[in-house]
């Protein structure tokens, strides 16, 4: 029973908001044209947009077919309040109906429409719908006035043109904006002040562009607003495209009781004729380039998204990998094998004891390091401090080492494994090409908000034999911090004379 009250309440308020938008869109431009044109204009000239087939069109498409009645409520304003005819009235309510049905059917059966008007497909039913809806509901007013004597023969397929033009023009620049107020994803969203900027200066080309169309002057601004048009259809999105449009439509009623006066009566049909064409023209090719534009941006964002598919999968295979590699070795048995070597060798021999114990302790560093894919920076510098201390037993006095980090970089996090890559790296390519003693040098330190390790190494990038394995180890690098930071991370490969530097930077977040 709760669920069914409900229910009754949510239709009762979409009635309503429905019932008094569409009156005022059919009450408000038969005003407008009765203040303006008392005596009226020829063929109905009078009425330069029927902004009720696009309030029409946009609740249907929001709320669904069985809404149209509300569109017969209209006929009620028109006669109690605007003083007219019953029959007139009623032939044009059914004609709105048809209008929006038929609408309503092109776009959501052809047009395939979700609730947004972001796709090629649904902006080009829109635009089927709007030659051809129009059409048939302007038949039927026209047809009864010529019926009763009210308009001459001569006068109903220019009435027809005309009516057309206005239904299916209001249709573009307004049903898309009601959709886009309910379901639109604005880009402006959170950047309020740019959207006002974008509003004055539409509203000031709109000014200029048909101020200049109303008064009939020699050079026509009407170009100023066509480009402003298609820049917003660039630069932002469908929902914004459609604002401006009405906002365009905004501005010409705006501008139309100021200038009337201009117009002779012979003028006036030609030059709104003139206005509502221009418009029809410059909805139709805004709303089909935000839609090529939407289209582009959801294309490249599941490129993206593909791509960011494709390193988690790698990045887990790999992961995958190593642990498998974890459960060959066991890690027990090694440490236990290792400590029985070390207890074979004699006490004197204190280098190979030594070089045992540190071994043991790297892999237990390596082998048992805890799940995740972060470690601090301190457990990273001594994973590194223990391969290194092995390799100085090999090397003795050829391999100098130098580790300088500052105390507020020690519990940074970074990815784990992140250093040995590139130090293992350095020094099987350093020690090639390095003149006399190797040289390894390893720092970390802030840098702004970013956190910036380098490994040092003397000698020159090889891209020799091994290139393919140095790729693919800086290559695993760079995907595992694509996959952690984004954009916000880098590789860099520095060669500079006889040193060549390797450099992360990492975002450090608040608290990382």
């Amino acid at each position: 029973m709760a669920v069914t009250s409900q229910k009754l309440k949510e239709t009762s308020f979409r009635v309503a908001i429905f019932f008094l938008t569409s009156a005022f869109a059919v009450c408000f431009p038969l005003v407008v044209g009765k203040t303006l044109w008392p005596t009226g204009l020829s063929a109905g000239a009078e009425f330069i947009f029927w902004p009720a087939t696009g309030v029409n069109v946009a609740f249907l498409l929001l709320f669904g077919w069985r809404y149209w009645p509300v569109i017969l409520l209209d006929i009620f304003p028109v006669v109690l309040f605007l003083h007219g005819s019953w029959p007139q009235s009623v032939i044009g309510a059914i004609g709105n109906c048809i209008e929006a049905l038929l609408t309503w059917w092109i776009v959501i059966r052809i047009g395939g429409f979700k609730g947004r008007f972001d796709r090629m497909r649904v902006v080009i039913a829109l635009l089927l719908s709007a030659l051809l809806a129009p059409a048939v509901g302007s038949l039927m007013v026209p047809a009864w006035l010529v019926y009763i004597g009210k308009f001459h023969i001569a006068d109903f397929w220019t009435a027809v043109g005309n009516w057309s033009f206005s239904n299916g023009t209001a249709m573009l620049m307004l049903a898309p904006f009601i959709v886009a107020i309910r379901k639109g994803a604005w880009v402006f969203s959170g950047r309020w002040w740019q959207g006002l900027l974008w509003i004055v200066g539409g509203a000031l080309c709109a000014a200029i562009s048909f101020d200049a169309v109303f008064q009939e002057k020699q050079l026509n601004f009407t170009f100023i607003m066509f480009p402003f048009v298609i820049l917003v259809a660039l630069r932002f999105g469908p929902a914004e495209t459609a604002g401006v449009l009405t906002l365009v439509m905004v501005s010409i009623y705006s501008s139309l009781p100021r200038y009337a006066l201009w117009l002779t009566p012979a003028q006036t049909p030609a030059t709104l004729w003139f206005v509502q064409t221009f418009c029809w023209v410059m909805a139709a090719t805004a709303l089909t380039v935000a839609a090529l534009v939407s289209e582009r941006r959801q294309a490249e964002l599941h490129i993206v998204e593909e791509k960011s598919r494709n390193l988690e999968v790698s990045l887990r295979e790999e992961r995958a990998r190593l642990d498998a590699l974890r459960y060959q070795i066991n890690p027990h048995f090694l440490f236990n094998a290792l400590n029985s070597i070390r207890a074979t060798l004699p006490l004197s021999e204190e280098v190979p004891r030594s070089m045992v114990t540190e071994l043991a302790d790297y892999l237990r560093t390596t082998l048992d390091h805890p799940e995740g894919d972060m470690a601090s920076l301190r457990e990273e510098i001594q994973s590194v401090e223990r391969y290194l201390s092995i390799e100085k037993k090999r090397f003795g006095e050829d391999l100098q080492i130098s580790i300088s980090t500052v105390s507020s970089v020690h519990e940074k996090r970074v990815p784990v494994f992140l250093l040995q890559p590139l130090v293992e790296n350095a020094l099987r390519h350093g020690f090639e090409t390095s003149k006399g003693r190797f040289y390894l040098k390893i720092t970390a330190a802030l840098s702004g908000s970013r956190l910036r390790i380098e490994v040092v190494n003397s000698g020159v990038w090889k891209d020799g034999e091994d290139k393919t394995r140095n790729k693919l180890g800086l290559e695993n690098i760079r995907r595992r911090l694509h996959l952690l930071y984004g954009d916000r991370a880098s590789l860099s490969l520095i060669p500079e004379d006889d040193w060549v530097c390797m450099r992360i930077e990492l975002p450090m977040e608040e608290g990382t």
